[in-house]
């Protein structure tokens, strides 16, 4: 069996465009932020910034230049309800893992009063001239017994939670390895309409 060596290959002469050749109107700068998504417009400069650097070297993927800005189009509409999703809790309590255990403490008592009271009085009537002698002229009486007994009845509830068992620094480690960040996320959307520019022919 002879093996033929490769002929030296040479660089293709196709027309492809660079995403940073390509002109205004057909860029990121020029899609239009969905008005039900106030989140995505807050950061929207931010992430435009962004995608323009990163795919500034990359060829776009389409036979027009208005078929790659129809696709990058289609590809945020097709996302954008995520997109907003994911700004609603990045900056909530899920996006920062507790770290160590937790206690929760639920009380659930009543406290029960119980009892009467027993009083009396005396009518003292005074003149309207002279000195009063004090000596009551009439006796009023009730009965109101009582006896003070505080009576304290339910539970107490305390959980913890299950984060303890584990080392801090594999929770932090986790949860860092499986986070998208908001610009990894945004540019990922557009993978598809974007290629690596350049060819070889042999």
């Amino acid at each position: 069996m002879t093996i033929t060596p490769l002929e030296n290959f040479t660089e293709c002469e196709v027309n492809y465009i660079l995403y940073k050749d390509v002109p205004v109107g057909y860029r990121f700068d020029n899609l239009v932020v969905k008005a039900d998504c106030p989140l995505s417009s807050a950061v929207w400069t931010g992430l435009i910034a962004h995608a323009n650097k990163y795919y500034a070297q990359r060829e776009i993927v389409g036979e027009t230049i208005q078929d790659f800005f129809d696709e990058i189009s289609l590809s945020y509409d097709n996302n954008a309800d995520t997109l907003e999703r994911l700004l609603s809790v990045y900056q909530d309590d899920i996006a920062f893992p507790m770290l160590g255990r937790s206690e929760k403490t639920t009380y659930d008592v009543t406290d029960v009063n119980s009892g009467s009271a027993e009083n009396s009085g005396e009518n003292i009537d005074t003149p309207l001239f002279g000195t009063s002698t004090d000596r009551p002229s009439s006796k009023t009486k009730g009965i109101n017994s009582s006896t003070g007994n505080n009576i304290r009845t339910g539970t107490v509830l305390t959980e913890l939670s299950d984060l303890g068992v584990r080392p801090n620094y594999e929770s932090l480690n986790g949860f860092l390895d499986a986070n998208r960040t908001l610009n990894k996320f945004f540019v990922d959307l557009f993978k598809k309409d974007f290629t690596l520019a350049g060819g070889l022919k042999w």
